[in-house]
């Protein structure tokens, strides 16, 4: 999961909450383009102030945690 970007989205209970992951640099469109990680849509904040809707990959913590242990460390990670 490279270069994405991964965001904690809290529910009620708590045991249903999901790690979102979406395409960090240039998002592309949430249409179905080729390459988008899943089939859910994620409403982000851009760099400029505005909103996007983006492809996006939902997975239970208990999925997420593996995944973001394992995740390289960059200096431009987001």
């Amino acid at each position: 999961m490279e270069r994405y970007a991964a965001v904690f989205e809290a529910a009620d209970p708590p045991r249903t909450s999901t790690v979102a992951f979406y395409p960090a640099q240039d998002p592309p469109p949430a249409d179905g383009a080729a390459g988008a990680p899943g089939p859910d849509r994620l409403t982000v904040a851009t760099p400029a102030g505005t909103r996007e809707t983006v492809p996006a990959l939902r997975l239970p913590v208990s999925e997420a945690i593996p995944l973001l242990s394992r995740a390289r460390r960059t200096g431009d990670a987001h």
